[in-house]
C-alpha cells in the first residue's frame, strides 16, 4: 500500500485542501524467467511501477477515485509489456460523506486483452482460450 497526499474529489474543497489517498497495486505476469535467472531484466521493475503510480495520483486532479485507478492501471499496462493484468485499489480515508465511515474505496482490473472484430462479433483473446460472441449494436 502506498499513501499519497493529492487533490481529488467532486467538491471544490477537496481540490483546494487535498487529502490522503491509499493505493494497492497487484501485478499479474509470468515470472518464470525472473525466478530462473534472478535478473531484473526478466521481471517488472517495481521502482518504475511506483513512479507511474505516483505520477497518476499526484500529477493531475481528478473528480473520481475511479479515474485515478484507471490512470494507474492504464499507465502500467501501457508501460510494462510483461504485465498481463493489473488490479488497482484506491482508498480515500475520511471521504466527505454525510455519515461516519472509515474510507471509500474503488477496485478495478485491467488486462492486456485483444479484441478482434469480425462480422459484428467480438473474439476475446490472450487471457482466455474461448471466444465470446457479443453482437455490436
Amino acid at each position: 500500500m502506498q499513501s499519497s497526499y493529492a487533490y481529488h474529489g467532486v467538491m471544490s474543497e477537496e481540490h483546494n485542501l487535498g487529502g490522503k489517498y491509499e493505493v494497492d497495486v497487484d501485478l499479474f505476469c509470468d515470472l518464470t524467467d525472473a525466478r530462473r535467472t534472478d535478473s531484473l531484466h526478466h521481471t517488472v521493475n517495481y521502482e518504475q511501477v511506483y513512479a507511474v503510480m505516483k505520477q497518476a495520483v499526484v500529477g493531475k486532479k481528478y473528480h473520481l477515485i475511479e479515474a485515478v485507478a484507471e490512470a494507474i492501471a492504464s499507465g502500467i499496462i501501457q508501460g510494462f509489456p510483461r504485465v498481463d493484468r493489473v488490479r488497482i485499489k484506491v482508498r480515500k480515508p475520511g471521504a466527505p460523506v454525510h455519515g461516519v465511515i472509515d474510507h471509500v474505496e474503488v477496485e478495478i482490473e485491467k488486462s492486456r486483452l485483444s479484441f478482434l472484430h469480425r462480422d459484428g462479433n467480438c473474439l476475446l483473446g490472450l487471457d482466455r482460450m474461448s471466444a465470446i460472441d457479443y453482437p455490436f449494436s
